[in-house]
C-alpha cells in the first residue's frame, strides 16, 4: 500500500478585480548586517545624510550671543597638565592657583611611609566670561580626587546642609517688591578657609613637585580643598 508523497506548494496572493496587484514582500538582506564586525554593528551609525550640525544658523541671535559663542569656540580648554603647559595663559593660571594655596598655608610637605594612604590630585581648567561674552580670565584649580579616599581613615562625616531653592526665591521676591539693594560677590578659593580635623595626605601638584632626601614627599593637608569629601562640612564648621 502506497501513500502519495507530500509536494511543496507555494501560495500566491492575487488581488481582487479592480485593485492593483499585491507587491511581493522583500526578503531582508542579512548578509550586510551579519557579515560586519561586531564593533561596526554595535557602534554609532549615521541616521541621516544631513546632520543638524551642518544646518545651524546664528542669524536670529543677537550680536552679543554670537560673540559669546565665537569666544567659546576660539579658545580650547586643556584636559591635562601637559596640554596646559603649551600655552602661557594656562601656565600663568596655575601659578596663581599655587600662590593662593601657599598663601593660605594649605599644606606642609612631609615624608611618609610607602604604605600610607595618599589621595591623588589633578588640575582642572575652565574659562570665565563676562556677561557680554568676552573672556574674563583663565582659571586653573587644583582638585583632590575624593574617590581615592577611605572612610574611617582620611574622612568621616560629610553631611553639609544646603539652602532651599524656594527660600532663595522668596528673598529675591522680597528684594524686588521692597526695592532692596542686592549684591553679588564671589569668594576665591572658598574651601581654603575650612580647617581639616582629619589627617589627609595628598600627592604634590603635577608640575610643582619637590624632591625629598630619602623618601617620597607628599602634602599633609591643613585646609580643605576642592574635591575632598569633607570639604563642604569643614567650610561650614569654620563659619557656623
Amino acid at each position: 500500500m502506497s501513500f502519495p508523497r507530500n509536494r511543496s506548494t507555494t501560495a500566491t496572493l492575487t488581488a481582487p478585480p479592480g485593485l492593483p496587484p499585491t507587491a511581493t514582500p522583500a526578503t531582508p538582506s542579512t548578509t550586510l548586517a551579519n557579515d560586519l564586525p561586531i564593533a561596526l554593528r554595535k557602534g554609532k551609525r549615521s541616521c541621516t545624510a544631513h546632520p543638524l550640525a551642518h544646518s545651524l544658523s546664528f542669524k536670529h541671535h543677537s550680536p552679543n550671543y554670537r560673540a559669546f559663542v565665537v569666544s567659546l569656540l576660539s579658545v580650547s580648554i586643556p584636559n591635562t597638565y601637559c596640554e596646559a603647559l603649551k600655552h602661557p595663559e594656562w601656565k600663568m593660571a596655575m601659578d596663581e592657583e599655587m600662590s593662593a594655596l601657599i598663601l593660605r598655608g594649605t599644606w606642609e610637605l612631609v615624608e611618609v611611609h610607602p604604605n600610607t594612604d595618599i589621595v591623588a590630585c589633578r588640575w582642572v581648567f575652565t574659562l570665565k566670561f563676562w556677561a557680554d561674552g568676552t573672556l574674563e580670565q583663565y582659571k586653573a584649580r587644583l582638585v583632590a580626587k575624593g574617590f581615592t579616599q577611605t572612610y574611617g581613615v582620611d574622612y568621616f562625616e560629610t553631611f553639609f546642609p544646603v539652602a532651599c531653592l524656594n527660600s532663595i526665591r522668596i528673598l529675591f521676591s522680597l528684594a524686588v517688591n521692597l526695592s532692596w539693594p542686592m549684591y553679588q560677590m564671589d569668594i576665591k578659593n572658598a574651601f581654603l578657609y575650612g580647617d581639616l580635623n582629619e589627617t589627609v595626605y595628598m600627592d604634590q601638584p603635577p608640575g610643582y613637585v619637590a624632591q625629598g632626601r630619602k623618601q617620597r614627599m607628599v602634602c599633609k593637608l591643613k585646609k580643605a580643598i576642592y574635591g575632598l569629601k569633607q570639604s563642604p562640612r569643614a567650610w561650614l564648621d569654620k563659619f557656623c
